[in-house]
Formats: structure tokens, C-alpha cells, sequence
């Protein structure tokens, strides 16, 4: 069978061989300096006010079925993993595993948690548990400076008027159940969240594929600003490296994203908007009992290759809660 792949260099930067824009030092929090955990929370609170952006170190955390513990701090409202692209393993109640399926040499490009569907989480944690001797790092983008960088483009522009529409095909035997991704048994079920969504739904030989336009930023009160908000890790590309996915051509692929009006994005205007991000990269170079909160709008995350040796693991740990109904932009 053939490869179908795209022809852009869609390689993750490697930040250690370059210097990164943002200092983690900017967001690092020493849980050691602090005399009571009242005065640490309140720290917390306010230094995630103002960045969108926490590091915790020295925190103790030793299993991840504890991570709710240091989550629970900004996370009022935790949500479940309804409506997501891969089934997420639990270490408990909340907490899910942040890698399922996808294979460790795929880059997971830059995006915002849910941020295809009409409620997404305002708030994410991600806590270590195990981290290979190299790699398995995670990236966080300030989302601020990058729109205010891509507004500036043609296709930054292009998709202030059009949006994206997200296409996702499931299947009941491949890469993610349509019954997995929605915590549901029936068709009719199926059939009644297209409707309340307003997704385009269709039955395929056992499989579903729906597909629906999102407007490309979104209105965030705190700042306000408007953000960009694509989910990039959508991206039919994503396959690439992934057979029997990179036999299929991008629309039949488990999802895709391409502009408003349908057409696909271009090889240099997808190997933009991936790019795009890395002037604005704050990597986490992960140490066991870590802990990154996040605003989910202020901040996109993005998960570069690794590779294990013999004896090495790497489990992250993710929450996420707080969640805000889609608004859409504010221009």
C-alpha cells in the first residue's frame, strides 16, 4: 500500500541544543519554601493569576492516584475525558494518563486541551511520577504572544474569518470507538449529540465520522484578549508515521483539521502554524514529583518524541476541570 505523507518538515525543536524563549525559572515554585501549605496554596493562586502558568517542585508526589491533591488547589470542577481523540487510562478518579495510544516517535503538536469541542477545561495538571534519563519532556506555548505573532500573517487573518472545521472519523474496531470517545453504548445516543452539537454525522460501514466548524480564537475575560485556539494535534499530518493511518488520505484518517470553508491547509501553511509556536516554547524538562498547572487558553502544550531505554517508563498524570462553554471571538 502506499504512503501518503505530507512534505513539511514537521520536527519538533530540541531545546537542548537551543536556548528556549521562556525561562522555567520565571514559573517555578519551591513547595520547600514555604512554612505552611495555606501560604503555598495562596502563592499558587496568585502567581497562576497572573503567568497562567505554575511549576511545582519538591512536592512529594510519589503515585499519581495522588495528583489531585496538589489539583484540587485551582480546580474547582474536575471533568472527565468525555468526547476526547484517545482512550485515557485512570491512576483515579479524575486523573487520567496523559499518553494512550499514540506511539512515543510521534510529535504530538501544540494544542489546547478539547478545544475542538463546545466545552473544554479552563484548567490543567500534569504531575511526574517516572521520566527517562533523556526526553519525554513536555511543552508549554504562551498563547498570548503567539496569536499576537500570527495575527500578524495572512493565515492568521484567513482564519479569523473562516475557522477550522474538525473532521473525526470513529471506528468500532481501529483507533478510538465512537462509544469509548463519548461514554455511550447506542446509536441513538450517537445520533442525539450530533444533534444538541450541531455536528454533520454520518454512519460509514460500521463507522462514524462527524465533522463541524469552530470558530479559530477564542475570547478569553481575563486578558482580554482573543486567543488562538486550534487544536493542531488534529492534524490528519499527524499519521504520517503511523501505518496502516498513513495509507488512508487525510479526510479518512481517524481526524483531521482543515479550514472553515473545507479546503485543506497547505504544506507550508501547515508547517507555519506548527511552527509558529516554538518562539514562544516554555519546556518542562520533568523531574519525579513535578506538578505543571496551566489556563488552558493562556497556554497550549505540546508532546515532542522520546525513546525508553530498557527499564525506563515515563507516566505523567493529567487533570483537568473548570470547565467554560466555547464563546468564541471578540474582534
Amino acid at each position: 500500500m502506499n504512503i501518503i505523507r505530507l512534505d513539511a518538515d514537521l520536527r519538533a525543536p530540541d531545546f537542548t541544543k537551543v536556548k528556549p524563549p521562556l525561562n522555567v525559572e520565571d514559573y517555578r515554585i519551591d513547595c520547600r519554601d514555604f512554612e505552611s501549605r495555606e501560604i503555598l496554596e495562596k502563592e499558587v493562586h496568585g502567581h497562576f493569576s497572573r503567568e497562567g502558568a505554575v511549576l511545582l517542585t519538591h512536592t512529594g508526589l510519589g503515585d499519581l492516584s495522588g495528583l489531585d491533591r496538589w489539583g484540587n488547589i485551582l480546580i474547582n470542577e474536575p471533568m472527565a475525558y468525555q468526547g476526547g481523540t484517545g482512550a485515557r487510562p485512570q491512576f483515579g478518579k479524575y486523573i487520567y494518563d496523559v499518553l494512550a495510544d499514540e506511539p512515543p516517535y510521534a510529535y504530538i503538536f501544540p494544542h489546547n486541551e478539547m478545544s475542538y469541542l463546545s466545552r473544554f477545561p479552563r484548567c490543567l495538571v500534569f504531575g511526574c511520577q517516572a521520566i527517562p534519563a533523556r526526553g519525554g519532556e513536555t511543552f508549554l506555548f504562551d498563547n498570548q504572544s503567539m496569536t499576537h505573532e500570527i495575527l500578524q500573517t495572512e493565515i492568521g487573518q484567513r482564519l479569523k474569518e473562516e475557522g477550522v472545521r474538525y473532521v473525526r472519523n470513529l471506528t468500532d474496531a481501529v483507533y478510538k470507538h465512537w462509544q469509548d470517545a463519548f461514554h455511550i453504548s447506542a446509536r441513538e445516543e450517537m445520533e442525539d449529540i450530533a444533534k444538541r452539537e450541531n455536528w454533520v454525522l454520518e454512519w460509514i460501514n460500521g463507522r462514524v465520522r462527524i465533522s463541524y466548524r469552530r470558530e479559530a480564537y477564542e475570547y478569553n475575560e481575563a486578558l482580554g484578549e482573543n486567543l488562538f485556539f486550534v487544536n493542531l494535534s488534529l492534524l490528519g499530518v499527524y499519521f504520517d508515521d503511523w501505518h496502516p493511518f498513513n495509507t488512508l488520505p487525510h479526510e479518512d484518517r481517524p481526524f483531521n483539521v482543515v479550514h472553515g470553508d473545507g479546503t485543506p491547509f497547505t504544506e507550508q501553511e501547515t508547517e507555519y502554524l506548527v511552527h509558529v509556536f516554538d518562539n514562544h516554547c516554555l519546556p518542562i524538562f520533568w523531574k519525579p514529583g513535578w506538578i505543571a498547572m496551566l489556563d488552558n487558553e493562556r497556554w497550549a502544550h505540546a508532546h515532542p518524541p522520546f525513546t525508553l531505554k530498557s527499564g525506563e517508563s515515563r507516566k505523567l498524570g493529567a487533570m483537568m476541570g473548570n470547565p467554560k462553554d466555547r464563546i468564541g471571538a471578540g474582534f
